[in-house]
């Protein structure tokens, strides 16, 4: 079976453009796992996580100030092996989003419904700081 790396699909130029974004792309096949979404609401920031077959528990979400992180492993079911082939993707993933604008995370919430995980990221606001004149 094919091992999981962490590579980027498109070459140099795309991996300069992942460090600039702080993306990362696990790969297998040419396509990036899970397949992410960024939308933006008028008071949230929503992430989007294709997971089909992963169990929910087995999923970690962390939202900082700056980012979110996504992390998991999709197990094989049988283990038995012998297959004559297989299309199946197993092992353990990790993408991270870095989010656009302030946040709160204490208030983010996630959901997991049909293998799909949407975090929901409540906006913050801008802190201004006075300066002073002398």
């Amino acid at each position: 079976m094919p091992k999981l790396e962490e590579r980027s699909p498109g070459g140099a130029w795309l991996d300069e453009a992942e460090q600039l974004l702080d993306v990362t792309w696990p790969v297998l096949g040419g396509e990036p796992l899970p397949a992410l979404e960024l939308e933006e609401t008028e008071k949230h920031w929503i992430v989007r996580a294709e997971l089909p077959g992963i169990d929910p528990r087995g999923v970690e979400v962390t939202v900082t100030e700056a980012a979110v992180r996504i992390a998991g492993e999709k197990r094989s079911e049988s283990g038995r092996g012998g297959y004559l082939f297989t299309e199946r993707r197993f092992g353990c993933f990790e993408r991270r989003v870095t989010l656009p604008g302030p946040v709160d995370p204490a208030r983010a919430r996630a959901t997991f419904r049909h293998g799909l995980l949407t975090v929901a990221i409540p906006k913050g606001e801008h802190h201004r700081i006075p300066s002073e004149s002398t």
